[in-house]
């Protein structure tokens, strides 16, 4: 349950030590030059805001499957959000929940969860949809 955050930045390759691989883009002055790989890392599914207590949650990048569990606080009456990754899911995903709903549209990038009246636990799971 710690936040973590990526610092892009310029390399320089002309300054010791710059390797030229630091940053998103191949050419940090042309956007068409993403390093798509790079992205796929540090884009998944997370939790932005749990309505009570995140018990435990993770994305499992070879099967492409998020999960979260947690205690709702009834006391809070804000949804849980949960951020779907589009990149990860560029098929569309399925969500399988359970002590809770979903109050989101079908598809939604930020998944919201509305944790259903006495439950003591919700647990989510995204998946990639099957075709």
């Amino acid at each position: 349950r710690i936040g973590w955050m990526y610092w892009g930045y310029k390399d320089w390759t002309d300054v010791p030590g710059g390797a030229g691989d630091g940053g998103l883009f191949d050419d940090d002055d042309d956007n068409r030059t993403l390093r798509d790989a790079k992205l796929d890392v540090l884009s998944e599914p997370y939790p932005m805001a749990v309505a009570g207590t995140p018990e435990t949650y993770g994305y499992d990048p070879d099967t492409r499957t998020f999960t979260l569990n947690y205690t709702p606080d009834p006391a809070i009456a804000a949804p849980t959000l949960v951020f779907t990754a589009p990149r990860q899911y560029p098929g569309g995903y399925r969500v399988e929940i359970d002590g809770g709903r979903i109050v989101s549209a079908d598809g939604a990038a930020v998944l919201v969860v509305q944790a259903l009246p006495g439950a003591a636990t919700v647990r989510v799971s995204l998946q990639a949809a099957t075709l």
